[in-house]
């Protein structure tokens, strides 16, 4: 019998989005093939080769180039082929979140992590806080006609060519998130942020929003354009507002967050309909204004680009009036009347690591959502191969392999579609940073914090009850802290390796969520893991990382469709949820790779069209959303489920012994 107490690490991390083909076969990275990073399909065909590629802004250079701001870096696109430039020009990989042209030809990139880069044509200069940028997440820019250039982000930063200078609350600039920035012809400087328009007319700051009794504080970011009268468009949840310099007037309801006028004069912004029942669900629609005509709807595509609803993002006019657009899942192209749909999937490397366990032994291996794996020793032999979640075992047991002794390793060849790779442990799974280089020293330090960071939002106990996720991650020793929804504003949640979400809050607990959604997505999507217990919710507005909705709907019982996942072991193979543990709604616009663990059923009959238990990646990290009662499973308020989500989140593993 073998001691399960003992850790034995066996700890990979393929790094994501290297310009060549995964490879599934027994070579050496240096064997993969030397091509393209991406592929594109035309007019939303789908597709199962890997993560769509989020496109937030486009900009056609004076040379007639397409450059593209995505999840996965900056691409350029010369009408033909997409070069991923990130991983051409080695610059840090984060996502790219703007793009800018100056006077002076200089594209600049600004990136979620990574400061901004100036290419000068020939070489990149990265500008980060130590070059004096308030924050080295940049949102947004653009170029005043004094020839500074102004950065947004978790604040401002004026770039004179020789002077970075930042604003705070200190200059009266008191919000944060800056996404968008325009200037008027009067010099006045408008920044759109969170839950507020300000002006800046080069000693002030005023928020222009609150002055003028216009209520946006559940905007997660507030696009502004200045159009060619002068006049103010701001737009956000509550839809699209236009100033005239006198009044404000609220001329569209559906949420809109991007804007922009073309060389006719007409101004584009993304949203719902605005008369009639509005679109289908899952519905992308662009919107065009005409001074003369009115608004007029352009149906982009159902359920074919948006990863969250209605999610078309960073529009502009190419030089033969074609209008382009980012979405979840690639780019768009409006010529004339008809629309064409270029959806982007990211490629990455095979990546060799020689990682060698400290007894020879290696225990469970998951990959994230969507990831390919092949495992082989050093002399050849096939272990096993991985796709998605589910392990094929060539080599020995089903749910364990060893090494011959003490002096072989095991090579990692790793096809990661664009999430963080392999997580490897006998007990606990951790992913790492970087591909490690010396393993063992690298496994201490994991090993030291392994019981994680969590974060307990809730406003009340679930039904009243008094035991709750907070006593189990109490008794298996982990760090947490409870806040309540209205920390959600401020909050820091970069430190959290999880943040649950308990079920059964109440409606103002939802709408603080509903306020903020864009930032947990954020957190998601920088590798944190968010878990979602949606059962109380009663809100078909609730939007989850991705786009993910809910829709209310009692079930009595739901159908188990992964009994082999780590979350459903502890109940022996059971393959029904019944009575008060069953859901209490159905998901929605899952992404297409997601894992649905539970559906709702109804004696044999199952309803797969509505999972209520699924886990899906986002960016770098993972939601797993449940609309069971978790913490209800034995009626104890310590449920094995709401035990064995946590462990899981937490990327940990209880080894069973041999």
């Amino acid at each position: 019998m073998r001691d399960t107490s003992a850790l034995h690490w066996a700890l990979l991390v393929a790094l994501i989005a290297c310009p060549v083909v995964a490879s599934q076969h027994s070579t050496t990275a240096s064997e993969a093939p030397d091509v393209d990073p991406y592929f594109v399909e035309s007019s939303g065909l789908a597709s199962k080769r890997g993560p769509e590629v989020i496109t937030r802004n486009i900009l056609q250079d004076r040379t007639g180039l397409l450059w593209l701001a995505t999840w996965h870096g900056v691409m350029r696109f010369d009408g033909t082929t997409f070069t991923n430039v990130t991983n051409k020009e080695g610059l840090r990989r984060y996502r790219a979140f703007c793009l800018l042209e100056d006077h002076q030809d200089n594209i600049w990139l600004g990136t979620t992590g990574a400061g901004v880069y100036r290419y000068d044509g020939k070489t990149y200069a990265n500008y980060t806080t130590k070059n004096g940028l308030v924050d080295n997440t940049v949102l947004s820019m653009m170029q005043d006609s004094d020839q500074n250039i102004w950065f947004g982000g978790m604040g401002v930063t004026k770039y004179d060519g020789a002077t970075f200078t930042s604003f705070d609350a200190h200059d009266g600039f008191t919000s944060s998130d800056v996404h968008s920035i325009a200037q008027s012809s009067d010099g006045t400087m408008w920044f759109g942020t969170r839950g507020a328009l300000f002006h800046y007319d080069g000693t002030t700051f005023v928020n222009f929003t609150r002055e003028h009794g216009v209520d946006i504080e559940r905007n997660s970011y507030t696009p502004v354009l200045i159009d060619r009268r002068g006049h103010v468009w701001f737009g956000g949840s509550n839809g699209v507002f236009h100033y005239d310099g006198e009044h404000v007037r609220h001329v569209f309801e559906p949420a809109s967050f991007t804007l922009m006028e073309d060389s006719h004069g007409q101004i584009w912004f993304s949203g719902g309909a605005m008369k009639g029942e509005g679109p289908k669900p899952g519905t992308s629609v662009l919107n065009r204004f005409d001074p003369a005509a009115g608004i007029e709807n352009i149906v982009v595509a159902r359920k074919q680009i948006a990863v969250r609803a209605n999610a078309i993002f960073g529009l502009t006019e190419d030089r033969d009036g074609n209008i382009w657009f980012g979405t979840g899942r690639g780019i768009g192209r409006i010529d004339g009347e008809s629309v064409e749909l270029y959806r982007m999937h990211a490629r990455s490397d095979s990546v060799a690591v020689d990682a060698r366990t400290l007894d020879g032994y290696v225990g469970r291996y998951q990959a994230s959502t969507g990831d390919s794996v092949t495992i082989q020793t050093h002399e050849g032999q096939l272990v096993a191969e991985m796709q998605g979640q589910r392990m094929n075992l060539i080599a020995e047991s089903a749910s364990r392999f060893r090494v011959a002794d003490d002096e072989s390793a095991i090579t990692f060849f790793t096809a990661a579609t664009g999430h963080e790779g392999l997580w490897a442990s006998e007990r606990i799974w951790r992913r790492l940073p970087e591909t490690p280089t010396d393993v063992s020293s690298r496994n201490s330090a994991v090993a030291a914090r392994a019981a994680g960071d969590v974060l307990v939002l809730r406003n009340a106990m679930s039904w009243g009850r008094r035991t709750d996720f907070e006593n189990v991650l109490a008794a298996i020793g982990c760090n947490y802290e409870q806040r309540a929804s209205s920390a959600m504003a401020n909050l820091d949640l970069s430190p959290y390796d999880v943040i649950i979400i308990p079920g059964a809050q109440q409606s103002a607990y939802y709408d603080d969520y509903l306020r903020h959604a864009e930032r947990f997505d954020e957190y998601v999507a920088r590798g944190g893991t968010l878990v979602y217990e949606l059962n109380g919710a009663e809100n078909s507005s609730i939007m989850l990382p991705g786009g993910v909705t809910m829709a209310s709907h009692g079930a009595i019982e739901n159908a188990i469709l992964a009994s082999d996942h780590p979350i459903f072991l502890p109940l022996s193979g059971a393959h029904r949820i019944r009575a008060n543990y069953a859901s209490h709604g159905y998901l929605r616009d899952i992404p297409s790779d997601a894992l649905i663990l539970a559906v709702e059923a109804s004696g044999e009959e199952t309803r797969a069209d509505r999972p209520t238990f699924i886990e899906y990646a986002h960016g770098k990290g993972r939601v797993i959303a449940a609309c069971q009662c978790l913490h209800d499973q034995d009626r104890s308020g310590r449920g094995p489920l709401m035990e064995s989500v946590i462990s899981y989140s937490l990327a940990r593993w209880w080894a069973a012994e041999d």
